[in-house]
């Protein structure tokens, strides 16, 4: 009885180390994919915010739309999601991915190099803030809350920014939503 334990035991620590090493290949993978560039990144922002949406309960069509045109003065302008709220209103979610300054902090080598990479994701993060407060959304759709909701799906590149920003003596959350962006994540 022993012995059939043991070899049952040995035989399940295969099939994990097995496990892992195919989770490790796709997390290669994925972060390979990321390093592609900026528009790729953006989709894979985009495709983590719309699984959750849908694994939230939430109906494409219905409770929400990807990717709708918010027009205004004759420039037109898509937000990643425009959630629809039963009371009709409306809340406007743009994924935003700051990935190559996080990635190249994750991968240095020494804590010279961390604080500059920390300090270049910040900027990132702080750059996707600006822009979304300069879209303006909530003006170019009347039924929209008066702010936006700014998602990194990754919760460890937001917790980067907000600890940069604290080791400047910036608040990142309130500096954002004072320009009406809310940070999220998953």
């Amino acid at each position: 009885t022993e012995n059939k334990e043991r070899t049952s035991l040995q035989e399940q620590i295969r099939q994990l180390a097995y496990q892992n090493e195919q989770m490790r290949r796709e997390a290669d993978k994925l972060s390979s994919a990321l390093r592609g560039g900026t528009k790729v990144q953006g989709d894979w922002g985009e495709m983590i915010l719309h699984n959750i949406l849908q694994q939230s309960g939430l109906r494409e069509g219905e409770d929400f739309e990807l990717q709708k045109s918010v027009d205004a003065a004759g420039d037109n302008k898509r937000p990643d999601a425009v959630l629809h709220f039963p009371n009709h209103n409306d809340l406007i979610i743009d994924s935003k991915v700051s990935f190559t300054a996080y990635d190249s902090y994750m991968h240095a080598a020494t804590d010279e190099e961390r604080r500059t990479f920390a300090k270049q994701h910040l900027d990132s993060v702080y750059n996707h803030v600006r822009q979304l407060a300069d879209r303006d959304y909530a003006s170019r759709n009347k039924l929209s809350y008066d702010f936006v909701i700014m998602f990194i799906p990754i919760e460890s590149m937001f917790l980067l920014a907000l600890d940069e920003a604290r080791t400047q003596g910036r608040n990142l959350w309130n500096e954002a939503y004072e320009r009406r962006v809310i940070i999220m994540t998953p």
